[in-house]
């Protein structure tokens, strides 16, 4: 049997001009642990670019052909070395949960490249039959295990799948902060104090479901108020039985003070293990117009011994910030961090300005991108410039991608046409795997959906406008979240679309869009903000236009 011809690719260290704007949209923030003092700004040893032709088969052997070694560090470095043992050591909690983990084939170190192997094989079908096509011309272009090329194009999903799932258990077996009762004068002071359009109705002092909000929940607190929080350890019938809350592992943290059950003139407690009540009321009166920010920590009663050593069940750091007085501020005014953290950490971001906004009023997209690097992916950071033919042979318009040699979907890009799309994790529970968990038995990890960085690359090779993009975006089911970037250069437009899985059917079918126009009601939460705050997804990345 003989090979067919391959065009070869052009391979540079230096981009062609017309393409050097996008090879600077990504920026790689590997994060050194601590505060913001120890992040160091990283870049690659030399820019890749990379100009491939041809069917989507050629393309991907062009890209093997010319990374082949590439794609063996990238497999060996990040996965083998790095992702691989780390997740490794996921499998014993998730085996005490899922015993079809509970096998040989996962021990020893094996659970997360199965894990990644049963994924990539689910996902398989998911991927557009065109892009199949890719990934088996990079494995034969590169000489390289087709499966072991399919794991790294179905990876981030995968990975991002079994991150949520793993902290979706851990949460099901911590204890949870059930509700916080405020000081009963909210319901007498004549202020919309939560700002859901009421004033003094009954419970408007009592935060009941606990809500996540990035923003303050309530305003016109007292100078010393009382807090009354019930925390809970619930049961998850067949799995697993509470032990109750150790409240002597319990802090509560009222800005910068920590209080512990040992703060007796402060502190008291009631109730039982499993749903205990503690009341704190603040030792000094705060300034009208503070906000306090409460965390809420706690852990089990539990005692686990894999893996060693023996340790709780720890709860998720639980935090609402409250603002004292201050009845004529919005509640959107005040952030639920404290004032320290304000820059204490660098998440992924995308970044559109236009106008008056940019110096020669140009559009402008940046982006800065702090996800799954371990140190590592950023040493094989790549532009590949695609210049693809259709089927009759005639040439389709030219795009590019920054992203990693050996991998084809797309975390950034840009089209011959002006359209601009990036992607972020949207950190959410609405998520296929957790959705599929319990369907059938045994229970298993099953991620299943389209596959957010290959849903990029189609919008950036086939949308002519943002309609179309959104088109692409709509028509498929995600396996997790996902919080995207749309620009259309020509046009002067940009968007922000978050998405989910929608495993509750929810009526928005999961699907929330964003647009650049301050007066665009659609842009508003259900009080008025531009936050999107209460929709269901809660995305721990931003998109700015």
């Amino acid at each position: 049997m003989t090979r067919p011809r391959i065009p070869r690719a052009t391979r540079s260290v230096r981009p062609r001009r017309r393409w050097v704007a996008l090879l600077a949209l990504v920026s790689f923030l590997p994060m050194a642990a601590g505060c913001a003092q120890s992040t160091k700004l990283i870049d690659p040893d030399e820019n890749r670019v990379l100009h491939v032709s041809g069917t989507y088969y050629e393309m991907g052997y062009q890209i093997g052909q010319a990374y082949s070694s590439e794609i063996r560090q990238v497999f060996t470095q990040f996965l083998t070395a790095s992702l691989i043992p780390y997740f490794a050591r996921e499998q014993p909690s998730i085996a005490s949960v899922l015993t079809y983990y509970d096998d040989p084939r996962f021990e020893n170190g094996q659970f997360a490249y199965e894990f990644l192997k049963d994924a990539a094989h689910g996902l398989e079908p998911y991927i557009p039959a065109r892009y199949r096509d890719e990934i088996r011309g990079i494995a034969d272009g590169a000489q390289y295990d087709y499966e072991d090329v399919l794991i790294l194009n179905t990876l981030l999903d995968s990975i991002l799948s079994l991150v949520n799932i793993t902290v979706f258990l851990k949460i099901l077996q911590s204890p949870v902060l059930e509700s916080v009762t405020l000081p009963a004068a909210l319901t007498s002071d004549g202020v919309d104090n939560d700002e859901d359009g009421q004033t003094d109705e009954p419970g408007e002092n009592v935060l009941d479901p606990f809500p996540a909000s990035p923003f303050a929940v309530v305003k016109g607190m007292p100078a010393q108020p009382t807090l009354v929080f019930r925390l809970g350890d619930i049961a998850f019938p067949n799995f697993f039985d509470p032990e109750g809350v150790d409240l002597s592992t319990l802090r509560v943290r009222l800005n910068d003070r920590v209080f512990t059950r040992a703060d007796t003139a402060v502190w008291s407690d009631n109730g039982d293990d499993l749903h205990p009540v503690i009341t704190i009321k603040a030792p000094e009166a705060y300034a009208p117009g503070t906000p306090v920010a409460v965390d809420v920590e706690a852990a089990d009663l539990d005692q686990i011994d894999v893996p060693p050593p023996l340790h709780p069940n720890v709860a998720r750091l639980l935090r609402f910030t409250f603002v004292v007085g201050a009845a004529e501020r919005a509640l959107e005014d005040f952030g639920n961090i404290r004032p320290e953290e304000a820059s204490g950490s660098i998440p992924a971001w995308n970044l559109g300005v236009r106008g008056a906004m940019s110096a020669d009023g140009q559009m402008l997209v940046a982006r800065a991108m702090a996800l799954l690097d371990i140190n590592v992916l950023h040493d094989f950071t790549t532009l590949i410039v695609y210049h693809p033919v259709g089927e009759d042979g005639a040439p389709r318009p030219s795009f590019a991608s920054v992203g990693y040699t050996g991998i084809g979907w797309m975390l950034s890009g840009m089209s011959e046409r002006g359209i601009v799309a990036a992607i972020n994790r949207c950190e959410t529970f609405d998520d296929a795997v957790v959705g599929n968990l319990f369907a059938a038995q045994p229970y298993r990890l099953n991620p299943q959906g389209a596959l957010g960085p290959w849903m990029i690359r189609e919008i950036v090779e086939d949308a002519e406008s943002l309609g179309d993009a959104e088109a692409i975006l709509r028509r498929q089911s995600p396996v997790t979240g996902w919080n995207v970037f749309l620009a259309d250069g020509p046009h002067d437009d940009m968007r922000v679309v978050e998405l989910d899985a929608n495993i509750d059917h929810k009526p928005d079918d999961g699907f929330y869009e964003f647009t650049s126009d301050l007066s665009d009601p659609g842009n508003l939460d259900a009080k008025g903000r531009r936050s999107g705050a209460s929709r269901a997804t809660t995305c721990a990345t931003r998109s700015t236009t």
